[in-house]
């Protein structure tokens, strides 16, 4: 008799051939007192990454479970995890692991499931992780909350500015991705909704140890195909303070200061962006609103003054600095 499915290990990758086999090696080196599955969803990967797959899935045919496209899903506006790998997963608790991240700690499922267990009250269990660019380790301890466990809050994410973990840190109980809302297929950002919406279900968990290693700038990264370009990210940042309205319904104990470091963040993302290709007048409307919303939570009123008062200026050293940071990139040049 087939013993129950604790844990589904959920992988979305595209083009990774260079790294699936390590993140599968990290699956697979997991030492646990219960069964878990691991599904891989390769979104019609043109460089190898299949066949990679494939090997693996004859080796382990019982615990390795993916699904091979033959048209790429995420160019058509469709999120792979809810539309294909969640569904599947039988699993009481999710783990997440992009294909060019990996596990480096083979208790790391163990260790997280066993907080899950035995406290029914929480929801999430992250932990930090290496940083690693360019096949270097770049920091040894990225997203750390401490030295100590420690419960964390919707407060806590919303008022990171940036990223406030890594998504192959996360153990969380299924009942997370049931209920996230249904404009979520359409987020930029799945990971931080995940962080958010764990809230309504639990609290969150940091543990301190480093047990994954998160890669940045990988050549098929989200950050090289929306970030890295100027008019994607103007996109991108204008749909997410769309998106901050709709998390403000769902979380109405949240106050505009709560908010208010992302949204300044990501306000200067659009500026910024929005000069480096020309357009002022995306560029005019988001700067106005960042003086008149914004500015009593500003810590220095530079930007703002900045923004005003040079803006040709500043689309022309924003074209050169993005020019530079193009050219050594090409030529490899540190």
């Amino acid at each position: 008799m087939n013993k129950e499915i604790i844990v589904s290990i959920c992988c979305a990758t595209y083009n990774h051939q260079k790294y699936i086999r390590d993140a599968i090696e990290g699956f697979l080196m997991q030492k646990t007192t219960f069964p878990f599955e691991i599904l891989i969803h390769d979104d019609a990967s043109t460089d190898g990454t299949a066949d990679i797959i494939r090997e693996y899935e004859a080796k382990y045919p019982d615990i390795i479970k993916p699904i091979y496209q033959t048209e790429n899903q995420y160019s058509r506006g469709i999120n792979p995890y809810s539309a294909f790998v969640y569904p599947r997963a039988q699993g009481k608790y999710i783990a997440l692991c992009e294909g060019d991240d990996y596990w480096i700690d083979p208790y790391k499922l163990q260790k997280q499931v066993e907080f899950l267990e035995n406290n029914k009250n929480v929801s999430i269990v992250i932990h930090p992780v290496k940083l690693e660019k360019d096949g270097m380790i770049i920091n040894e301890r990225k997203f750390g909350l401490g030295k100590e466990n420690r419960f964390f809050y919707s407060t806590d994410v919303i008022r990171e500015r940036d990223q406030f973990a890594a998504t192959c840190s996360y153990v969380l109980r299924k009942e997370v991705v049931k209920q996230l809302p249904s404009w979520s297929d359409r987020y930029p950002v799945g990971d931080f909704l995940l962080e958010m919406y764990s809230q309504k279900v639990g609290k969150g968990l940091y543990l301190p140890d480093v047990m994954g290693v998160y890669r940045i700038s990988t050549h098929n990264s989200w950050t090289n195909r929306v970030l890295a370009i100027p008019t994607q990210r103007k996109i991108f940042s204008i749909n997410m303070m769309t998106y901050y309205t709709k998390l403000k319904e769902d979380f109405p104990k949240l106050t505009e200061v709560d908010f208010s470091t992302r949204e300044i963040a990501t306000i200067h993302s659009i500026c910024e962006s929005s000069l480096i290709i020309g357009d002022f007048n995306c560029f005019n409307q988001w700067v106005t609103i960042l003086e008149k919303k914004y500015s009593k939570y500003l810590q220095k009123k530079t930007s703002i003054v900045v923004f005003k008062n040079y803006p040709q200026i500043l689309h022309i050293y924003l074209k050169l600095r993005n020019k530079i940071v193009f050219i050594l990139k090409k030529y490899n040049i540190k």
